[in-house]
């Protein structure tokens, strides 16, 4: 990455694309979009954060596990300790990984259809960075 696109990167915690900046995770910055008010099943998660407009933005979904674990690192007020949906699968079977903000639990296999809270993300490249 250059430098002239962390120069430009917002601070972390501010307004930024349609949500609020995190930092950087993997390969790209990671925008923490709202959190769903009630807590529902993973189908009704997932589609909520695939239908957010925000600020002309749609590209919203569910995060990973390590986006999970750096939203609760970077913004620990913002989760309760109680599960959270990520966008992944396990490998096998029909349950989803969750991450539970309780210390000492992480990652954990959650059924599908139980109730869960959910964040939306949005993930962005350095297109949206202007040179």
């Amino acid at each position: 990455m250059s430098a002239a696109v962390l120069k430009l990167s917002p601070r972390i915690g501010r307004p930024w694309a349609g949500g609020c900046y995190s930092g950087l995770v993997d390969d790209h910055h990671l925008i923490a979009g709202p959190l769903m008010v009630e807590v529902c099943d993973w189908a009704t998660a997932t589609a909520w954060a695939r239908g957010l407009v925000i600020a002309g933005r749609s590209d919203f979904s569910l995060p990973t596990l390590v986006e999970l674990a750096h939203l609760g690192a970077t913004f620990p007020h913002l989760f309760r300790p109680e599960a959270y949906w990520s966008c992944q699968p396990l490998p096998s079977g029909p349950d989803i990984w969750v991450h539970h903000f309780v210390h000492g639990i992480g990652a954990a296999a959650w059924g599908r259809i139980y109730p869960c809270h959910a964040i939306a993300v949005r993930r962005t490249r350095n297109s949206e960075f202007p040179t």
